[in-house]
């Protein structure tokens, strides 16, 4: 309600115009780290598969764009705060923010834009990227097993939990464990996750187990 009043005292066509100069920022440098990382993580993952000759670059591409989304919980707070003092910056050096001041628009006036964008992002990231960045790494552990360790059965101990694969070229399964417990020769899992893929790549469906 604060930042709804403050809003309808700004113009409308300020209010979007501050929004379109924050949400075009803080996309140039979220794209820009993203693209720095994603870079990286290529280099690193044909450094870990030196034997695979028939892997193209386009498969370690491929895998670092599906571990990339798993970064947007880091990288996200600092795209908006560099995005937001870019904004202004230019807004100051075009002499923008001094007229705005001038007409009598409080700092308060001016931020709300940007922090109901912020609010929406904060929202979307939570509800759809997050669920999405999940799918997209599950996929990723299955293809690092198949492309870096070549084998059809893994099963990976991380500090995420654990990870199981196995099947063949037709259908795959992936389990998921996000803890587990060994209770002589049993094993306790919780929070457990299945992943079913048709061939090695193509996820079909996933079920959720507590």
């Amino acid at each position: 309600m604060f930042l709804a009043g403050l809003i309808m005292r700004l113009s409308t066509t300020l209010s979007f115009y501050i929004m379109r100069q924050f949400l075009l920022f803080m996309v140039m440098v979220m794209t820009l780290v993203m693209g720095m990382v994603v870079l990286f993580d290529v280099i690193e993952l044909i450094r870990r598969a030196p034997d695979r000759a028939d892997v193209g670059i386009f498969t370690f591409i491929g895998m670092s764009l599906l571990k990339a989304p798993q970064l947007l919980h880091v990288l996200l707070p600092f795209g908006v705060m560099i995005g937001a003092v870019v904004t202004f910056w230019a807004m100051t050096r075009s002499r923008e923010l001094v007229v705005v001041r001038a007409a009598g628009i409080s700092a308060w006036q001016f931020l709300a834009p940007v922090l109901v964008a912020v609010f929406v992002i904060g929202i979307l990231e939570v509800t759809v990227v997050n669920p999405v960045s999940a799918q997209m790494f599950a996929r990723f552990k299955a293809m690092e097993a198949d492309v870096l360790a070549n084998r059809s059965s893994v099963l990976d101990l991380s500090e995420t939990g654990l990870w199981l694969r196995e099947g063949d070229e037709k259908q795959q399964t992936v389990l998921y464990a996000e803890k587990v417990r060994q209770d002589g020769d049993v094993l306790d899992l919780n929070n457990v996750e299945v992943f079913m893929f048709e061939g090695k790549n193509d996820l079909r469906y996933s079920l959720l187990a507590e």
